[in-house]
């Protein structure tokens, strides 16, 4: 089991990564810290394609406000703006 917390900079932008029994959660202070996290989402699809396979959860927060589920299944909307992200099972 997966358990912990990174805390460190993405771009230049604080991020934080936690590790519990349900995977990972990508934690951004901000929606511009998130937006310019996307600008470079491409190079992450190998990572995200390797923690699906894993089945691994993986979520992202902004802000405390907003969340949403990347892996194991994404939502619609999160699958037309990353189009590499891993078919769910």
């Amino acid at each position: 089991m997966l358990a912990g917390r990174l805390t460190g900079t993405l771009n230049g932008r604080p991020v934080v990564i936690d590790a519990d029994e349900r995977g990972l959660t990508v934690r951004f202070s901000s929606f511009r810290s998130a937006w310019v996290a996307s600008r470079t989402a491409f190079r992450w699809m190998p990572l995200v394609r390797s923690l699906g396979q894993l089945h691994v959860g993986l979520r992202v927060s902004i802000s405390g406000l907003i969340a949403f589920e990347v892996l194991p299944s994404p939502s619609g909307l999160l699958r037309m703006l990353l189009p590499g992200l891993p078919k769910p099972v």
